[in-house]
């Protein structure tokens, strides 16, 4: 198995959740709204600069109609969304 560095961690995810909000067509407030998660937070999520709370990534993959372990994995999503 690959060892993933924190950093390398934050730009997967981030770029997941962007990518599949925008595949969705959710602004990060709809995405906030539905999620009951800070528009904030969902903003940080997308910047790299911050990784949810265990709760947080579950409530994040059901609003983006994912399994949670989806947004942590590589080469998801194409960029172009």
């Amino acid at each position: 198995m690959e060892t993933v560095t924190l950093d390398e961690l934050k730009t997967v995810f981030s770029e997941n959740v962007k990518a599949r909000r925008n595949e969705l067509g959710l602004s990060q407030s709809e995405l906030a709204r539905q999620t009951r998660i800070d528009q904030a937070n969902i903003s940080g999520f997308e910047s790299g600069s911050r990784l949810p709370s265990l709760e947080s990534l579950t409530r994040l993959a059901a609003g983006l109609n994912i399994a949670p372990d989806v947004l942590l994995r590589a080469k998801v999503f194409s960029k172009s969304a």
